[in-house]
């Protein structure tokens, strides 16, 4: 599975990405913002081989978390694709109540331990809902 980790802060994405690659099963990206993780989603598309699952941070420059959720949700080809908002504890309320459309969230600060739960939480579901 692809995985795309979108956070400003380079200790944030390595964390993520790191817990996600461990299984061995997983490709992770990398983008610092909206803007950069846009041009990824097109260019791995492009490649035939599309992102499967987006983790994002909610609060960053250029291209907020928000922004970018917004459009990829606008692109029928990515609007299905598994997204992680991350942000703080007191903003993740706040989030729900604006029917963004993410598929789950996650609080910072996390554990590894609640990365791993929380993939697969959503990925248990997506089965769950093919079945």
């Amino acid at each position: 599975m692809k995985f795309l980790v979108i956070d400003d802060l380079p200790s944030i994405r390595l964390i993520a990405k790191t817990v996600i690659a461990k299984s061995g099963e997983h490709t992770v990206l990398e983008a610092g913002d909206g803007k950069e993780a846009m041009a990824i989603v097109l260019s791995e598309y492009k490649k035939g081989a599309p992102i499967e699952f987006i983790l994002c941070d909610w609060n960053m420059p250029l291209v907020s978390g928000l922004q970018f959720l917004q459009k990829i949700r606008e692109v029928e080809l990515f609007k299905d694709i598994p997204f992680v908002m991350i942000t703080a504890e007191s903003e993740i309320e706040k989030l729900k109540h604006q029917s963004i459309h993410a598929t789950g969230y996650l609080s910072k600060p996390f554990t590894p331990e609640q990365i791993q739960t929380k993939i697969k939480e959503i990925l248990d579901q997506q089965l769950d809902q093919a079945a």
